[in-house]
């Protein structure tokens, strides 16, 4: 069965046109932030996806509360990050297509975070 499509509302903060354009810049190889997203999730080990922009190069992603599973195909392991940690990509190739996400939280009503580079 393929997982369940998000259903519940996501939140996003641009700052890709903003005045911080010109100040907030990272290492991450000459990327800089694109947007902060914030998507709900309301039920424990239970699978989402998300679809991260064409645009983006690389993000973060932890939950607010839970511990985070993640990973990058509806079939696999998933990657798991202790609650609090943060799960960090490697640079996505912009031929990749669309890079989406497969994740849950151990705990009900948390919210996944991910911060975007472009």
């Amino acid at each position: 069965m393929p997982p369940k499509a998000l259903e519940s509302p996501v939140s996003q903060i641009s700052f890709g046109n903003t005045s911080l354009d010109t100040v907030v810049t990272d290492d991450r190889s000459g990327l800089k932030v694109g947007a902060v997203i914030v998507i709900p999730v309301p039920t424990a080990d239970s699978q989402q996806t998300y679809a991260l922009p064409s645009e983006v190069r690389a993000f973060t992603a932890k939950m607010t509360i839970g511990k985070l599973s993640i990973k990058f195909q509806a079939s696999g392991d998933y990657a798991t990050r202790s609650p609090g940690s943060a799960y960090i990509s490697g640079k996505i190739s912009p031929d990749a297509g669309t890079t989406t996400l497969y994740f849950q939280s151990s705990k009900d009503s948390d919210s996944l975070e991910i911060e975007t580079w472009i």
